[in-house]
């Protein structure tokens, strides 16, 4: 949020603000509640100086409803601005220079529109970039799950290969099949883990494909 131009607030607020009433209009005085509409301005005025810009506005733009002045849509802006609603300040601010586009304040006016456009076009840019990058997909789900098969078809086929070794060396040397049972239960535990490696590996396909169609929606989308 811009915070400067305080002085041109005060020249705004304090004196070309007066002559704007009777001068931006061709409707009589006599015919406009020029006393209300003041009313409005100057609670208006005192709620800008006590930094309540919310009920300050309130009061511009009651005051403005009754009087079409510009120097109280530059008010309005400020108001706007001090809330946040930075693109409402900008229009409002925008129809003070349509209104007055000569007036000594307008430079310093534009200038202000100019920076205001520049941070709303920034935060779009950081906005869009923070959903770009939240919807970018993750490569760790699948990683992790094709680490996992990875590491359970290991560990199965070493058990069921340790398994076999062992079992062909006791039967050569013709030992009882008590001695070999063990070895079937590593062989058993082996196949199972392979298995799981297998089912593992299956969704890993899966989720590297699930990736593969995100990203490219990503990458249409910041084409």
């Amino acid at each position: 949020m811009i915070r400067g131009g305080s002085a041109l607030v005060l020249a705004i607020l304090l004196s070309s603000h007066v002559v704007a009433f009777g001068a931006d209009t061709n409707t009589p005085l006599v015919e406009l509640d020029r006393g209300l509409a003041r009313a409005h301005f100057e609670r208006g005025r005192a709620l800008f100086e006590r930094d309540d810009y919310a009920q300050a506005l309130t009061e511009f733009r009651a005051a403005l409803a009754l009087v079409p002045a510009p120097a109280l849509e530059y008010n309005v802006g400020l108001c706007l601005e001090r809330t946040s609603a930075l693109t409402e300040a900008v229009a409002a601010y925008q129809r003070f220079l349509d209104a007055r586009p000569d007036d000594p304040a307008a430079p310093a006016v534009r200038a202000r529109v100019e920076a205001l456009r520049s941070g709303i076009a920034a935060v779009a840019a950081h906005r869009d970039e923070r959903v770009l990058a939240a919807a970018r997909p993750s490569v760790v789900a699948p990683a992790v799950v094709g680490g996992a098969a990875l590491g359970l078809a290991i560990i199965g086929a070493g058990l069921f290969g340790h398994a076999k070794v062992e079992a062909d060396s006791l039967r050569s040397g013709c030992c009882a099949e008590s001695e070999i049972s063990p070895l079937r239960g590593q062989a058993y535990a082996g196949y199972a883990l392979l298995a799981a490696a297998g089912v593992t590996a299956v969704v890993d396909v899966a989720l590297w494909v699930r990736w593969s169609r995100a990203r490219r929606v990503q990458k249409s989308v910041t084409r």
